[in-house]
This record gives structure tokens, C-alpha cells and sequence, in this order.
């Protein structure tokens, strides 16, 4: 970092990003660096080409120090749900009587929980809590400095897999950066994209991407459960390669036009050009392809919903974002009519640019910057 700036880098399931960023004015955000790195992306928490993955995360890392003139020492990096675990403790501190809760209490009581988890080939890199229970079954989401005789954590920790830690870090020596600061980019989501009175619910996330899609479960102040599935609106448009023989140009135009909210009568023709010719195919037919494909996420939606059903007790809020469906007019709406349940767009709340393809990226700069901001001695993340 330099001055009060953060460098980040963000993975999609279609490019690498890289950052340097500072705060603007309102909550905003001031990049003065951007770059973007389209690559093959990932599957089943592996990428497709990993040597092409190194080599770009290496010119990302290099080009973020020589514009920042050498002065970065940390970099933080997202990490997609496919190469995250989570793990939840419910842990209890008895003072034996009434006392002030110290920070140092908190940090026990998390150490505490860490000591029980079964590594595997992960490592924690993050941990928050979801709430606090006092005396009188008060729920808090800070105890420090209140009073109470027990200290009940409903607590998350967050998990990468070795695989991912090791090609950034190695990715981070070959260009001297010696500080990286790994970051569950579905909780930065969270915590970045819920209003205060949206988190005091149980929430759920679905951030669809280009070929894959992570789904969370947000309630308090942390992730209790999340999932990983390979749907992205790059399926749509290999779905139209294959039916219609289109170039990849062709098919990814031929998406852009799709408005399920369109009847498909028999006078409804979406039209694009592929390699210099113009044609037309039947709006039904285009929209019963794309609804097919959502169906597999809908239903992908469906058993993660009865997955979580005995994590909570109330109904859920569920919000989809990512830059998966910004071209598929209609599909929030197909989406609720399918799983049976009221569904909302969200996106970063900014004054001009708050779109839905946006919500990683600053969710992401915004949990940096906060870290960056902050007292890290008084951090029980």
C-alpha cells in the first residue's frame, strides 16, 4: 500500500483484475490503476489451464508494483467460493461472574473454536461473527465493553485451499510482493453489498459469473454456508454455438438481445449478424434455450435453500448480482416464479456507476479499504 490507497486483485470465472484504489468522497471509489486479464477460469475448485493462470496473475502483480512506484507491500487478493470452506462454531465463555467484556476475550474465544477445525489441505484466513449472546440472551454483534457474565459466539471461519494460497503466493515472490492478505470475496460481498437493517435477516447471495456462480447464506455479521456451481451466462452463449453454429461474436450478440418478458409469437425474430450475414431465429425458441439454463441454476438455488433450512429459522431474503445475468432481461423474474420465492437484484449503492457486474470488485475494495483503515490490533477478522 502507498498513502491511503489498497491494491487488490479480484478472481472471476472469466478474468483476473487487478487494483489501486482509495476512498472517495460519500463512500465512493477513487481507482487510478485498473487492469483486467480475461483467462479459462476454474472448475470443481481447480483451474482449467493453472500454468496460463500463474502467468497472468505474475504480469497483474508486476504491473500493480510498477504503478504503484514500488511502494506496495500488500496485496489483497478475493477468493471465489470454489476454493473456500466455512466452518461454524457455537463456543461459550464463562467469567463466572458479571464483568466488562474485553477485546482480548473475543480473540479467545475465537482462537478457541480454530483450535477444533480439521485443516485438510486449507488454511483460515479470515473469521467473523455472526452475533454475540450476553446475559439475558442478548444478542450483540460487538461485546466489547459491555457487561455480562458469559460470552456465547455464534462464530465463521473462513478457509482457502492450499492450491489457491499457493499459486498467488508464489505468484507474489517471483515479483517481490511480501504481504498478501487473502479475502472470501462472497463475505466481502456481503458485508459490502447489505444495508444494516438487511443483514439483522438471514440473506442470501447468489453472485452469478460467466462460468460459475457462488451462492451464500448471510446472516448478522458473517457467511454460515456457502456453495459453488458451474452456471454462468457462458453457457447460454455455448448453448447457441452448438444449436445455431454461431461464432462466439454472434452468439454472445444473440444474448444480449434475449427479453424473456417477450410472448414468442410467431412474428418474433431475434436477429444478429455472424460472419457478415444477418440472420433471424425464432424469439421462443432463443428464450425456451435461456430458461433452460436458468432452470439448472434455479434448481441449483432450490437444494441450497433446503440445505441452509435447519441453519435458520426465518425466512430468507435472496438477491442475485454478478455480471453473469446483466444481459438476460427477465431473469430475476423467472428465477422467483421457478424456486416459488420472492427474488431482488442487488449492486453497489454508488451515485453513478452501481451496477450488478460491479458488486465483486468493490466489494472486495471496500473490505480492503476498511482493513487498511483500521486499527489491525482491534480486528477479530
Amino acid at each position: 500500500m502507498f498513502g491511503k490507497s489498497v491494491a487488490a486483485i479480484t478472481v472471476s470465472s472469466s478474468a483476473v483484475s487487478a487494483y489501486i484504489c482509495k476512498r472517495g468522497v460519500n463512500n465512493t471509489f477513487e481507482i487510478s490503476f485498473c487492469e483486467e486479464s480475461p483467462y479459462e477460469g476454474f472448475s470443481d475448485g481447480a483451474f482449467f489451464d493453472e500454468d496460463e493462470f500463474s502467468y497472468i496473475t505474475v504480469n497483474l502483480l508486476k504491473n500493480l508494483k510498477e504503478n504503484a512506484k514500488g511502494r506496495i507491500n500488500k496485496i489483497y487478493v478475493g477468493v471465489p467460493s470454489a476454493f473456500i470452506r466455512i466452518e461454524t462454531k457455537k463456543l461459550k465463555k464463562d467469567f463466572k461472574k458479571v464483568k466488562r467484556i474485553k477485546y482480548d476475550d473475543v480473540v479467545d474465544l475465537f482462537d478457541a473454536g480454530e483450535e477444533e477445525i480439521s485443516y485438510n489441505g486449507f488454511e483460515v484466513v479470515m473469521r467473523s461473527p455472526v452475533n454475540f449472546i450476553l446475559d439475558d440472551n442478548a444478542i450483540t454483534f460487538d461485546p466489547v465493553g459491555k457487561r455480562s457474565s458469559v460470552l456465547l459466539g455464534y462464530l465463521s471461519y473462513y478457509l482457502v485451499s492450499g492450491y489457491f494460497t499457493e499459486k498467488i503466493n508464489k505468484a507474489a515472490e517471483t515479483v517481490g510482493i511480501e504481504e498478501i492478505s487473502f479475502v472470501y470475496d462472497g463475505f466481502a460481498e456481503g458485508a459490502y453489498l447489505l444495508g444494516k437493517s438487511e443483514k439483522e435477516i438471514p440473506s442470501i447471495i447468489v453472485d452469478v459469473g460467466y462460468i460459475s456462480t457462488g451462492t451464500l447464506l448471510f446472516r448478522g455479521r458473517g457467511v454460515i454456508a456457502k456453495d459453488s456451481c458451474d452456471f454462468g451466462d457462458g453457457y447460454i452463449t455455448a448453448s447457441f454455438v452448438e444449436k445455431y453454429s454461431l461464432s462466439i461474436e454472434a452468439a454472445e450478440a444473440l444474448k444480449r438481445s434475449v427479453n424473456l418478458g417477450l410472448k414468442g409469437t410467431s412474428q418474433e425474430y431475434y436477429s444478429v449478424e455472424n460472419e457478415g450475414t444477418l440472420i433471424s431465429f425464432p424469439v421462443r425458441e432463443v428464450n425456451s434455450i435461456v430458461v433452460e439454463r436458468l432452470d439448472e441454476l434455479s434448481g441449483n438455488l432450490d437444494d441450497f435453500i433446503e440445505e441452509i433450512s435447519s441453519k435458520t429459522k426465518r425466512a430468507v431474503s435472496i438477491y442475485l448480482t454478478g455480471s453473469g445475468l446483466k444481459y438476460i432481461r427477465g431473469a430475476k423474474e423467472h428465477i422467483s416464479k421457478r424456486i416459488c420465492l420472492p427474488v431482488d437484484i442487488i449492486a453497489p449503492d454508488l451515485p453513478t456507476n452501481g451496477r450488478i457486474e460491479d458488486s465483486l470488485k468493490f466489494a472486495v475494495l471496500d473490505f480492503a479499504l476498511k482493513d487498511n483503515e483500521k486499527n489491525n490490533e482491534n480486528s477479530i477478522y
